[in-house]
Formats: structure tokens, sequence, C-alpha cells
């Protein structure tokens, strides 16, 4: 995503029902606001396996201030699209010109299909009534009533690797078979490294694993990632990551390019080595210039 600033105005702080909120609920909607996935509109996706990657949450630990905010009205969301929106975001972060009304534009005419489309107009004529024919030009069509809320076609990369039912990553189907993705050797991989006992039959698990595996990942790329991260982890507070799905997840090929610990050491190591050399260096041509001087006042 490309690098923009995100503004929020200091009422934020004073709104009665962000005063309200407990400190999860608060860092997670400020999370919403300004995360990396999110864009100038306040409505876009958001898949919640985003959520638990960049916050390093447990589902269970996303929940309740998920909920919370959803309750007091400060998002919706759309279980089939993932797409959220924050009905308040015009007020946090008003528009100020045209151009960055047509770029808000740009942004929401990219999304699929959802049920919101009719929450965010009501949201874009409270806050920026001003610039409404300019936000509300192109946006998708919202769900017919009659249609189920996701379309065959409008399915996008994250979708394909999250949904649920009836879907590709589903256990034991003869695609698996056929493709002879290596379920159980990943996992057991990981349970001889951890000391860990996940199974290779768990749903999530696997269409994790077929997910990274469908982008062209290998069993050598699991293994990498593995080893990796229990170099880095085992023995800290990180420890508890070590699982399937923070592994296996969005950020894998992160950890799979990610410089290992004993890498950085090295790289590390030869700067000082680089710096002692010069210092050393240094320091005789300074005895040098100095024995020098003596000579000539002798």
């Amino acid at each position: 995503m490309e690098g923009r600033y995100i503004r929020i105005a200091s009422k934020f702080w004073t709104d009665e029902k962000i005063i309200e909120l407990d400190t999860e609920s608060k860092l997670l909607y400020l999370y919403m606001l300004t995360c990396p996935h999110s864009n100038m509109a306040g409505y876009y996706r958001l898949p919640k396996e985003y959520i638990m990657a960049d916050l390093k949450l447990l589902p269970e630990g996303l929940h309740k201030p998920f909920t919370k905010l959803l309750q007091e009205g400060l998002i919706k969301y759309c279980e089939k699209s993932s797409v959220i929106l924050i009905p308040n975001y015009y007020k946090y972060n008003p528009i100020q010109n045209k151009n960055q009304a047509k770029g808000a534009s740009k942004k929401t005419c990219e999304l699929p299909r959802n049920s919101l489309v009719e929450d965010y107009e009501k949201a874009v004529n409270a806050y920026a009534a001003s610039y409404s024919e300019l936000l509300l030009k192109g946006l998708p069509k919202p769900f017919d009533k009659q249609l189920p809320e996701r379309l065959p076609n409008t399915e996008t990369e994250t979708e394909t690797e999250y949904r649920n039912s009836n879907n590709i990553y589903s256990p034991a189907t003869q695609d698996d078979a056929s493709e002879k993705i290596p379920y159980k050797e990943i996992i057991d991989y990981l349970n001889m490294k951890t000391g860990s006992q996940y199974k290779h039959t768990t749903k999530k698990t696997r269409e994790l694993i077929r997910a990274r595996w469908n982008e062209g990942f290998n069993l050598n790329d699991f293994k990498t990632v593995i080893d990796k991260k229990c170099v880095e982890w085992v023995g800290t507070e990180w420890e508890k990551f070590l699982r399937p799905v923070t592994l296996f997840g969005t950020k894998f090929e992160s950890y799979l390019n990610q410089l290992s610990v004993e890498r950085k050491k090295d790289k590390y190591q030869k700067q000082h080595d680089t710096l002692r050399e010069l210092y050393q260096e240094l320091k005789v041509d300074e005895d040098k210039q100095r024995n020098f001087k003596r000579s000539e006042y002798r």
C-alpha cells in the first residue's frame, strides 16, 4: 500500500462513545482508523485474519473488542465480503477538497459487493455532504436480498484463502489427495521443533497450508519458516506464536525471506569488526602523527 498520512481530529478523544470504551476497544478502533489496509474513506476490506496477524491476537482476544465496536455502532462489518465501514470516519478525517474526495471514491469503487453500501451513503451525507456527488460515484451495488452476499466472480485473493464452506481448502477432498499437499509432514515438523501437539487434520490449519501451497511455496519453505521463527522466538515472550495460524498466515513470505538470527548476528559482527579495524587504523595514524611531531621538536 502506498505511504500516506492519517489525520485524526482531536475531538476524537472527547467523543462520548470513545470515552466510554475500554482500552482494548479504543486501541482496536484506532487500528481500524489507521491500519495499512485502510483507505481515505473508512470503507475497505479488512479480513479478521489481517487484524489477528497485525496485532498478534488470538480469535478470542479479538472477539470482545470487535463485538463492542459493533454494538456501539462505531463499525459495521460484512462477514461475507470482509468489508468494514467506520461510519464516523469522515467525522474524524474530514474531506478537505475535491481531489481528496476523488481519491476516496476511487478506493470505494474497487470494493467487492457488500451489504454496507446504504450505510456508507448515510455516513457521507452526515459528515461529507458537500462532496457527496463525488464520494458516492461508482459505488459497488448492494447485495440483492434474494442473492447470496458473495458472488463467485467477485472473490478476491484473500477471500479465496479464507473462505469457509465448500472451498478448495476444505480437508479430505479429492483435490487434496491429487495435489498431495504434505499437511501431516508440515505439522509433524512443527510439533517436533516446538514440542506442540497440533493436528494436521484441523480445518483452519489445512486452509492456511493450502493457501500458501497454492501461492507456489513448497515443503522446504514451510520448514524454513518454522526453523527461522523457532530460533528467533523460542525462550521469548513470542514463543506462544509458534502456531499454524501465525506461521502460515499472511506474513508467511516475510518470515521466509527475513534474515536468520545467525545471519543477523554475522552481519552485525562484520559491521562491528569493520568499525573496530577502522578505529585501529585511525589510532595508528594518530600515533604516527604524534610521534612525527615529537621528532620535529627534538
